[in-house]
């Protein structure tokens, strides 16, 4: 019988929650291909929310999780003076 396999990308979310040893986790990385990124941030945007300059845009990336503190990026936003939409 083989020992079962734990992989994340973060050890210590895991450990907590399934009661681990970070010992016991493998960890791997989030793949990201720089050059395809680089590649599409050289793209034209067609998008209205992306091309009408009169509206501001926020962009938050991550997992919606008290810890990424999104309400902190929404009300430093906000405190410009603008409309967040």
């Amino acid at each position: 019988m083989r020992s079962p396999l734990y992989l994340a990308v973060w050890r210590r979310d895991l450990a907590q929650i399934a009661g681990l040893s970070e010992e016991q986790i493998t960890l791997i990385y989030n793949p990201v291909d720089a050059e395809a990124i680089a590649h599409a941030g050289k793209m034209p945007t067609e998008h209205p929310w992306l091309t009408d300059h009169s509206c501001p845009i926020v962009l938050g990336v991550g997992r919606l999780h008290r810890q990424k503190d999104f309400p902190t990026l929404i009300r430093a936003f906000a405190s410009r003076g603008k409309s967040v939409i």
